[in-house]
Parts: C-alpha cells; sequence; structure tokens
C-alpha cells in the first residue's frame, strides 16, 4: 500500500472517530412533551365534600391552597373551617373533608347522664321504619326520616348517618354507626336491638 493510500484511510478513519465522540458527548434534544401533557400541569382537580352545599370536583391553580378551594365550594353555615388550615398546600386528586360544627348541648343524643333530649312537643309521632328483617330498621337504606324513630337519633343525627353512609360505602356492622359524630355507647344501646346492617 502507498503512502498516500495509508495516509487516506487514516484521514478517513480519524474523520469517523471524531464523529462518533461528538455524537456521544453531545447532549440530545429531547421531544417537547405533548400539548395534552403541558395543559394538564396547568391545573389540579381536588374533591371537596362534608358541610358543602354540594359535594364536587374542583379545578385549581398547581399551586393553590386550601384557602383557594373553600372559597369555591359553597360552605353551609354549620361548617368549622376552624379545624382546617387554609395555608394548606393542595395536590392533585386530594380529598378535602369539610367538618361540621359540633352539635349543641341542647341537640346532643347523648350526655353525661345518658338521658336522650325530649322531643319539641309539636313532633309528630315517628316516621314508620323499613323493616329489613323482623322489623329492624337496615341503616343501609333507611332515609334519614326513617332513622329518627330510634331513641336518641334526631334529625341532625340521622342526617349525620346518611352522610357517613355515603362517604364510606355504607356500614359493615350495626356497631360501626359509633363512628358517626354524636352516637356513642350509651345512644347506641339504646337502639341496638332495632336495628340491622343487612343489604
Amino acid at each position: 500500500m502507498s503512502k498516500a493510500r495509508k495516509y487516506l484511510w487514516y484521514g478517513v478513519l480519524a474523520v469517523l472517530v471524531l464523529a462518533a465522540g461528538v455524537k456521544y458527548f453531545l447532549p440530545v434534544r429531547e421531544a417537547p412533551p405533548p400539548l395534552e401533557q403541558e395543559l394538564a400541569v396547568r391545573e389540579i382537580v381536588v374533591y371537596i365534600t362534608g358541610a358543602v352545599a354540594e359535594q364536587t370536583l374542583l379545578r385549581l391553580e398547581p399551586d393553590a391552597r386550601l384557602h383557594d378551594a373553600l372559597e369555591q365550594a359553597e360552605l353551609l353555615p354549620e361548617a368549622d373551617i376552624s379545624l382546617l388550615n387554609p395555608a394548606q398546600p393542595l395536590k392533585d386528586g386530594q380529598k378535602i373533608v369539610v367538618p361540621f360544627l359540633p352539635l349543641p348541648a341542647a341537640a346532643e343524643s347523648e350526655d353525661e347522664s345518658g338521658a336522650s333530649p325530649a322531643p319539641p312537643a309539636s313532633a309528630a309521632a315517628p316516621a314508620p321504619s323499613r323493616p329489613a328483617t323482623d322489623g329492624l330498621i337496615n341503616i343501609n337504606t333507611a332515609t334519614a326520616e326513617e332513622l329518627t324513630a330510634l331513641p336518641g337519633v334526631g334529625p341532625a343525627i340521622a342526617g349525620r348517618i346518611v352522610q357517613y353512609r355515603e362517604e364510606n360505602g355504607g356500614f359493615g356492622l350495626p356497631e360501626d354507626l359509633m363512628n358517626v359524630s354524636g352516637i356513642g355507647p350509651k345512644t347506641f344501646a339504646k337502639f341496638e336491638s332495632r336495628v340491622t346492617a343487612g343489604w
């Protein structure tokens, strides 16, 4: 092989090595994100429930705080926002539960003496219950009005029973009623023999 041809091969080899090195060390430009992804990061979606007029989804800015969600929602008069932190950052898919104000002392179904409040003088006779088996009230299907037929359960607590049932998918056992605010062991004992959780 002549010297000229040998130098030519060396030149070609040097060009190939240089090209490979440039490709290896230079950063590779990534493809721009799709338009859908760019739009997705411009908002987050949260679910608000509890003491609000409507349990619904809210669309907020990515850097939204709890205060922004509460401003969009229609809070009920009995909402207790003192238990919430308005400065709390929110994230996509978060569930916000707005708590209710505590029941007034006169409306509590259970006090230190264990006595239940007397019904108003103008109150009508208890609404007929919806029997599940043997005349028991089914706490998974009864309406709020039907639940007021239970001793110590007024309209406020009956509403909370229905709300708890909707938010948690029903009651597995009658004892789960004690997870509802305003129902303690003494109150539950008054109607334990009159309820069932059967579907």
